[in-house]
């Protein structure tokens, strides 16, 4: 027998469906999923990311609250719109730009949290293009970011 959604009931095999590590995630914690919308139940995460592929870290920290805590990639957390603003404005001095396809969205039931899984393709500085996928996990506070986590391997880019 083939493995179908209507056959499944088990989250776990609804992961390995999904084939993602994202949809693992979201299957087992409860979350609501939205395809292929690019909001996030009432979010609406596509302005987000769209700021951030403007490559302007004014309007990249423009979502995030004051005493926003951020961690990207395997850097250290840090904490505060403005070291969130030179972090990113460091990030994107070794790059020339960025998009971010958003491939779903998750809003987690009863909660200010929506993961948010992407195709995110770097222009690096020798002109070639690099996609890697991502996963960002954005909880809000009101209709900004408090918290923000993304997963994603950066080896790539700089390969």
């Amino acid at each position: 027998m083939s493995a179908t959604p209507e056959n499944i009931s088990s989250p776990l095999h609804h992961c390995i469906l999904l084939g993602s590590a994202a949809g693992a995630v979201a299957l087992t914690a409860g979350l609501a999923m939205h395809r292929p919308q690019a909001t996030g139940g009432h979010r609406d995460v596509a302005e987000i990311f769209a700021d951030i592929d403007s490559f302007d870290p004014d309007k990249s920290v423009a979502h995030l609250t004051h005493d926003v805590t951020f961690r990207f990639a395997n850097n250290p957390e840090i904490h505060g719109r403005d070291s969130v603003q030179k972090a990113i404005s460091d990030f994107f001095a070794t790059i020339d730009g960025l998009s971010h396809r958003l491939l779903n969205t998750w809003a987690v039931a009863g909660t200010d949290i929506v993961v948010v899984p992407t195709d995110v393709t770097y222009r690096r500085r020798d002109g070639r293009r690099v996609t890697v996928p991502n996963a960002d996990i954005l909880t809000f506070r009101g209709n900004l970011v408090c918290d923000w986590r993304i997963y994603i391997d950066l080896a790539p880019l700089y390969a």
